[in-house]
């Protein structure tokens, strides 16, 4: 094997390769011969068919099987020997081969800087830790109250008001013709609680029990089904009842309802849960701060493929989350 080295600029290494064709040949022969001893060819015994006839029905593809071994043999021996450690997978681009010729390649690798290791004994670190307040917890328990809210239907004789809980028929068409999907009984809804898609709640409001409406709304373009995505619909509905939120006593019977001895220890769970949120939060800061001084600590090159890769990475995962409407 011949290696020529032909670029050595900061961690960049590129090589020239050149694996003689009697070595070529001597493998695709060694190879041929271990085949033969499992293959019967009509004619000649088990394991006893010339090489010449295995050459004929078994040189293609045992050569392609020996030039990618050999390839991968010689370019990973390049850069055990030189001690090179790669940043990445290296790129492989054969040059000429023939049958009977020499096998010749380019080997381009990045290879990863050295770094010295800092003493983490050096390093300082602030680990902030957070108690949540009395008003947070009571805040929460709030929210799992509005959470777990039941509702009763209206005494007065009135027109729904945003915030009422609706129980509704409807039934969806596009171009007068009913989609799949698009058909609905004893739904309950919220009214701006924006479940549904936008417009569809607002003309719900001031809306007498009983009494049809015609709802006229737009699927937005980036809507999940693809059938309905942008086209205008009409909505035939009636609010069947209107119910109103019945409020929550925040009381040990509450807690028992959810499945906790009293209030105190509803508290106390309440308390632990944003204490383990509040501590997720504080190990992400002291990460990004620990990664910051070490990245204060050293000066080194980076891999120009490895940033690439890195950032096509990251703005993969960006453009998913964008889809995905987060």
């Amino acid at each position: 094997m011949d290696v020529v080295e032909t670029k050595n600029e900061g961690l960049q290494r590129d090589f020239k390769i050149t694996i003689v064709a009697n070595v070529i040949q001597q493998r695709v022969d060694a190879r041929l011969t271990e085949v033969g001893r499992d293959i019967s060819i009509p004619g000649f015994r088990p394991g006893k068919a010339p090489l010449k006839i295995l050459k004929q029905r078994y040189g293609g593809s045992v050569m392609g099987e020996v030039l990618e071994a050999a390839v991968q043999e010689s370019s990973q021996e390049v850069l055990s020997e030189r001690g090179l450690r790669p940043a990445g997978q290296p790129k492989i681009e054969v040059v000429s081969f023939d049958e009977g010729k020499d096998l010749e390649y380019d080997l381009s690798v990045e290879i990863l800087p050295d770094i010295e290791a800092v003493d983490l004994a050096s390093l300082e670190l602030d680990r902030v830790k957070v108690i949540p307040t009395d008003d947070e917890i009571n805040d929460a328990i709030d929210r799992i109250a509005q959470q777990n809210r039941e509702t009763k239907p209206i005494e007065e004789d009135r027109p729904t008001a945003k915030g009422d809980v609706v129980i509704i028929d409807f039934e969806g068409k596009i171009d007068d013709v009913p989609f799949e999907g698009g058909k609905g009984t004893g739904i309950r809804l919220e009214l701006g609680s924006d479940q549904f898609i936008p417009g569809f709640e607002d003309q719900l409001v001031g809306v007498e029990a009983g009494k049809p409406l015609e709802v006229k709304v737009a699927f937005p373009a980036d809507y999940n089904v693809d059938e309905l995505a942008g086209k205008d619909a009409v909505f035939d509905c009636t609010v069947q009842e209107i119910h109103g939120a019945v409020e929550v006593t925040v009381d040990d019977a509450f807690a028992e309802g959810l499945g906790l001895e009293n209030l105190a220890a509803l508290k106390e769970a309440v308390s632990d849960q944003l204490g383990q949120e509040y501590g997720r939060l504080t190990r992400e800061r002291t990460k990004r701060d620990l990664l910051d001084k070490l990245s204060d600590a050293h000066d080194f090159a980076v891999p120009p493929r490895m940033a690439e890769d890195e950032f096509n990475q990251i703005w993969a995962q960006i453009e998913r989350e964008r889809e995905a409407g987060r």
